[in-house]
């Protein structure tokens, strides 16, 4: 499935996120139908990452999105 091209507010949901060219992001639990958000600029890097838990100290993210199903998480 695509990424919408853009929501009620005609902004992308990359933009909406901060994404950017040349950024190091993690993604935490990201669901399979926004696996397109990996390609959504030139990152320098990312991680997919299955939980908080898995974050390393040692790697600088510039940014980190986690989805959660329940506020708990």
């Amino acid at each position: 499935m695509a990424l919408a091209a853009t929501g009620y507010s005609g902004t992308p949901l990359p933009a909406k996120l901060g994404l950017k060219d040349g950024m190091v992001a993690a993604f935490i639990a990201l669901p399979p139908e926004l696996d397109q958000l990996t390609e959504a600029v030139s990152f320098a890097g990312i991680d997919r990452l299955s939980s908080w838990s898995a974050i390393s100290g040692s790697q600088k993210y510039d940014a980190v999105h986690a989805f959660t199903r329940q506020r708990a998480e």
